[in-house]
């Protein structure tokens, strides 16, 4: 009887201790969650609706800081955007496309201050066009997110960073 007792507490102990951990999450795995949610909502399915990407398309804004800053290399859109004309700019781009599939590897977090977080990463961008054709695109990207006053993480500056130099 004692060691079932002691197996409920520990049981308890740890469930509580999990429940801590996923609400209360430490702000590297915030930032981290931040990028998961920018891949989920620029990739597109398939089979997805239009209401779906109606709805995907308005809380891609509430991703980015009043104004973001776009560097990378071999870009013809590079600069600064409001965050609304990012989302615009998403939204135009995807009912080209048959399947987007975004994903962010190598995932690298620092938090430089209750108010700056950098992450390094690798995106791979795949793309199949309307007519089946499948593009596919990986760079090594770095992320300078601001923290608002509500404690929510948002980009601010994407940039491309140089791997491989002639």
């Amino acid at each position: 009887m004692k060691w079932r007792n002691l197996l409920v507490v520990g049981v308890l102990v740890a469930g509580v201790a999990a429940l801590w951990w996923r609400l209360h999450p430490s702000e590297p795995r915030r930032v981290r969650r931040q990028l998961e949610r920018l891949a989920g909502r620029i990739s597109k399915g398939e089979s997805e609706s239009t209401a779906v990407m109606g709805l995907k398309m308005n809380a891609l804004g509430d991703l980015f800081e009043s104004e973001v800053v776009v560097d990378l290399a071999d870009f013809p859109g590079n600069g600064t955007y409001a965050s609304s004309e990012v989302a615009s700019h998403v939204a135009r781009f995807r009912p080209a496309c048959r399947r987007i599939a975004l994903a962010f590897q190598d995932v690298d977090i620092r938090v430089e201050s209750s108010r700056q977080a950098e992450a390094t990463f690798t995106a791979r961008l795949i793309v199949t066009a309307s007519n089946g054709e499948t593009q596919t695109e990986t760079r090594a990207v770095q992320a300078r997110l601001h923290q608002g006053e509500d404690r929510t993480w948002r980009f601010a500056r994407f940039a491309e960073i140089e791997v491989l130099q002639r």
